[in-house]
């Protein structure tokens, strides 16, 4: 599975990157000549041209009504505070795509769209190739109505492709949505998030990345991405799903909704993110929620991520949910998850354009204090090396059908459904008992180093004389690499558990 976005594929008697540099340099300089810096500070005259610092905006007026040309910069001052909803007009373009972002030192320049309904704190519709940075988004309502409220929201729905979205470290709180999934005659949670990306079909995106953003106080979803979807006769349609969508490094905290959900991709790359107190915010009626999940995408890598205290409503409450029609291979890798009320829900809307065709894998996971394994509908995932460790609790697999091997469990008891999984290889301690199908169990301390439930996860090494070294089974396309980085061979014995440090015991 790659991540590359640039072809280096060359042609004998050609010079493809040569051509591209060229045109690029051409497009860079004719954008350059026309393109401007625009400032906004609030001891600014809307008189002024806007195009020097000494000679800034005032108001949000002049920049809501201008339509602004690839290359340009739209600059509020850090530390200036500015009411209601900012909605540029215009695109960008490939080499030059339209700035928003901040001038000056101090806090983040704050766009507080103060709760009206139907309102985002910054907009853009039917306009790409813009970055949005280093901004300081609210949208509360304090009388707690349900609305249709984001804190930054870019939407399509001309049929067009829409290119280049960035939304780059900024910071977006206090935004009140709707805590409700299905309430009649109230917005779904769906239709709110703090950052909320939305390309109706037939339309789709491209090149989509939110990265180092810190959201916190959101009543609906923490960041969401909605592409391709099942069309009223009950189909995806497959060719039209969302490319090179990536979400990394932002921290999510205290949501009434799911944490990072994403819809209608193909390979997207998730990682490097913290999301916690999931589901926190809600009320009687927000039901289900997960701390990150994909939907109605074909393969996709969930890595390096942390969630924690996921709350459970009327079901779910898992960090992970690989949830309905999928294709191709999910893979959730070096996350952590903690304190959830499980660690991964996988379910298949076989009711949904056809047979569900995906499979999704967990490798070198770390689990802590999550009872509940995994809850399984569409019975075919690969979950191997994990970590799942609940001392003194009970833990459980809900659904039958799927496959674990090389995983260390660590808890009293476990729910009867185990027996109805494939089991090989994998480690038991604490007082659960091992399923009879697992021939090669052991039963035994796995001799972590420090095992614990503070966070230091280094603890979760094993000790030079650990029955689980050397005595795994073998896995294909295993990644190549433990939790730790250590390299793990596709060939020989690796250990058990997320630890592959191979020492003579």
């Amino acid at each position: 599975m790659s991540y590359a976005f640039a072809s280096t594929h060359t042609h004998k008697g050609t010079c493809p990157m040569l051509r591209l540099s060229i045109v690029t340099v051409y497009l860079l300089t004719l954008f350059s000549v026309s393109a401007a810096t625009y400032y906004v500070a609030p001891d600014g005259n809307d008189r002024n041209t806007g195009l020097a610092l000494a000679k800034p905006w005032r108001s949000l007026t002049n920049v809501n009504t201008r339509t602004f040309k690839p290359g340009d910069s739209i600059l509020f001052k850090s530390g200036g505070s500015w009411s209601g909803q900012l909605w540029p007009k215009g695109s960008g373009a490939a080499p030059a795509p339209i700035m928003l972002g901040a001038y000056g030192s101090g806090a983040k320049p704050v766009i507080d769209a103060q709760g009206v309904s139907n309102s985002a704190a910054i907009k853009l519709h039917n306009q790409e190739y813009w970055t949005i940075k280093n901004m300081d988004v609210q949208n509360w309502d304090t009388a707690a109505t349900p609305a249709v409220r984001r804190g930054i929201s870019v939407t399509a729905d001309d049929g067009a492709v829409k290119h280049g979205i960035q939304v780059f470290s900024n910071t977006v709180r206090n935004v009140y949505g709707s805590p409700y999934r299905s309430v009649p005659n109230v917005p779904s949670f769906y239709e709110v998030a703090g950052i909320y990306i939305r390309i109706n079909e037939p339309g789709r995106a491209d090149d989509v990345r939110v990265q180092g953003n810190s959201l916190s106080n959101i009543v609906a979803q923490g960041i969401a991405f909605w592409g391709e979807m099942e069309s009223a006769g009950g189909g995806m349609n497959w060719d039209n799903l969302s490319t090179r969508v990536v979400v990394r490094g932002n921290t999510v905290q205290y949501t009434a909704a799911d944490g990072i959900m994403i819809n209608g991709t193909d390979n997207e790359l998730v990682e490097y993110n913290t999301v916690g107190y999931v589901g926190e915010l809600g009320k009687v009626g927000t039901d289900y929620v997960a701390g990150m999940w994909p939907s109605r995408h074909k393969d996709g890598l969930w890595q390096f991520n942390e969630v924690h205290h996921t709350r459970r409503w009327s079901g779910d409450g898992e960090a992970f949910d690989n949830d309905g029609v999928l294709r191709g291979v999910t893979i959730f890798q070096y996350n952590y998850s903690h304190d959830n009320f499980g660690f991964l829900l996988d379910i298949a809307w076989d009711y949904v354009g056809g047979p569900d065709q995906g499979r999704t894998v967990a490798r070198y996971n770390i689990s802590v204090n999550d009872a509940e394994i995994m809850q399984s509908k569409r019975g075919n995932a690969l979950i191997y090396n994990n970590v799942f460790y609940n001392p003194g609790k009970g833990i459980f697999v809900d659904g039958k059908s799927n496959s674990f091997f090389n995983n260390i469990f660590v808890a009293k008891s476990s729910g009867e459904s185990f027996n109805s999984q494939l089991f090989g290889n994998n480690v038991f301690f604490g007082g659960i008992v091992p399923p009879a199908g697992d021939t090669n169990a052991i039963c035994a301390d796995p001799l972590f180093v420090n095992p614990n439930t503070a966070g230091a996860l280094g603890g979760f090494k094993v000790q030079a004389g650990s029955p689980c070294r050397a005595s795994g089974k073998a896995m294909a396309d295993n990644g190549g690499r433990d939790y730790f980085g250590g390299p793990v061979s596709k060939a020989g014995t690796p250990n058990r558990g997320v630890d592959n440090t191979q020492r003579k015991k």
